[in-house]
């Protein structure tokens, strides 16, 4: 698969262009859930705070359900990200 044909890219583009800012998110944080949006994922696992968090704040359902401190993040995530 060359990423540089698909909306994959774009899609990562604008996932941080949307959260960066505001939190630290990784490049492979950011792919994942790129590449989860692109195949219409509804539902995401992991463990890694900022992946689930970043999943949720786009409207991804997350297992592990998020703890309160990862409901914090999202909504401010959600709050700033919305705001561009």
């Amino acid at each position: 698969m060359n990423f540089a044909d698909t909306n994959w890219l774009a899609s990562a583009y604008a996932l941080f262009s949307k959260y960066a800012w505001e939190a630290a998110i990784g490049t492979f944080d950011t792919a994942i859930v790129a590449s989860v949006k692109l195949a219409g994922g509804k539902h995401f696992l992991s463990f890694d705070l900022t992946a689930r968090t970043l999943a949720a704040a786009e409207g991804i359902e997350v297992y592990p359900a998020l703890n309160a401190q990862e409901k914090q993040l999202v909504l401010r995530l959600k709050h700033k990200g919305g705001r561009q």
